[in-house]
């Protein structure tokens, strides 16, 4: 199976939506921990866009956190693949204009958060960042590769490293999602070995 880090689009579409504010401002997914379950005490927060800036709705809505928000058109066609790997959590739309506010679209919250392991680093590309001072360990990575039989199986998964908010997709979902011209998303393959 092949496997594809997947990307908001907002360079297709000069006219795209991108919501550059939310409500409460003080929200932020970063605060969450990876992996969990969220609905059960989520307070769904407002995303707030200029008409004037974009108008155009995409199936993946563009927004500065590079959340994962997408359209029920989405979440309707890659439903058999996704069931059981990510929850779709509540959120409202608001034109800063109008004020007009609109509720088809979800955030989703991937669940399954593969080990660091399934990188394999000696196909990868990534610079090795050190500050001992501060006790600080990472790798920057350039391009990825994956031991194809420990991602094997998965449709949509995040990797636990520090400070990535990559989305990694299987070949099957890039199909159904260029099968039913879902917009708004922009791919680049990985390397399995």
């Amino acid at each position: 199976m092949k496997y594809i880090i997947v990307y908001e689009d907002s360079k297709k579409s000069d006219n795209y939506v991108v919501c550059n504010h939310y409500e409460p401002e003080n929200f932020s997914l970063k605060d969450f921990p990876i992996g969990k379950r969220l609905a059960d005490n989520w307070k769904a927060p407002t995303l707030i866009y200029d008409p004037g800036e974009g108008n155009v709705f995409s199936d993946w809505l563009c927004n500065l956190e590079h959340w994962l928000i997408v359209s029920d058109a989405f979440i309707e066609k890659t439903a058999p693949y996704l069931e059981s790997s990510v929850e779709y959590l509540d959120l409202t739309i608001k034109n800063s204009a109008t004020g007009e506010c609109r509720n088809d679209y979800k955030i989703i919250n991937i669940l399954d958060i593969l080990p660091e392991d399934v990188v394999d680093l000696e196909h990868s590309v990534y610079h090795e960042v050190t500050m001992p001072e501060k006790n600080i360990f990472y790798r920057m990575m350039i391009k990825y590769a994956f031991k194809e039989d420990r991602v094997k199986g998965y449709h949509i998964f995040k990797i636990n490293e520090p400070g990535s908010y990559y989305k990694f997709i299987s070949e099957e979902l890039v199909k159904v999602i260029k099968k039913n011209k879902l917009t708004g998303f922009s791919f680049q393959p990985v390397k399995t070995y």
